[in-house]
């Protein structure tokens, strides 16, 4: 009797520490693509494209959306994906114009008046690739409508 009241209590203190963590929401392309700017609607050009990927190596979900002024799109991905390091690092070869921002507490790169890459809680990429862009403040402004602090909330 005393072995099965144990066996019971047991399973009920396993199931009690487990259960919290069946209880976090998990991140998919849908959740993250829900941080595109409402006032950017007007000038949305398609539709969202998701990708939810689970295959190590690559990013867990992406979301892009095309607009009249460019291209963005979050990445959530693995931290030893290191998605921000090797996209940077990429770009950072053809184009030596760049510099290193911090944008929301997120460390970002900017490069020319064209693109800016942030990386949101090491584990959320954030990027914008503005084609009509003037001047790199026209290109910031853009990005600072972006709700990072609401990306980062995903990750808590």
């Amino acid at each position: 009797m005393k072995r099965a009241l144990r066996a019971v209590l047991a399973v009920s203190l396993a199931l009690g520490l487990v259960s919290p963590a069946f209880a976090l929401e998990e991140i998919t392309a849908e959740k993250v693509g829900e941080f595109y700017p409402a006032q950017w609607e007007a000038e949305a050009a398609g539709k969202t494209a998701f990708s939810n990927l689970a295959i190590p190596g690559h990013q867990k979900a992406s979301t892009s959306r095309y607009y009249a002024f460019g291209q963005v799109e979050f990445v959530y991905y693995d931290r030893q994906d290191s998605v921000y390091e090797k996209r940077t690092a990429k770009i950072k070869e053809r184009d030596k114009k760049f510099e290193v921002v911090e944008i929301s507490g997120c460390p970002a790169v900017v490069f020319n008046k064209q693109r800016v890459f942030a990386d949101v809680g090491g584990e959320i990429l954030a990027y914008l690739e503005c084609y009509t862009c003037e001047s790199q403040e026209d290109l910031m402004a853009r990005f600072r409508v972006i709700d990072l602090a609401g990306l980062k909330s995903l990750l808590e």
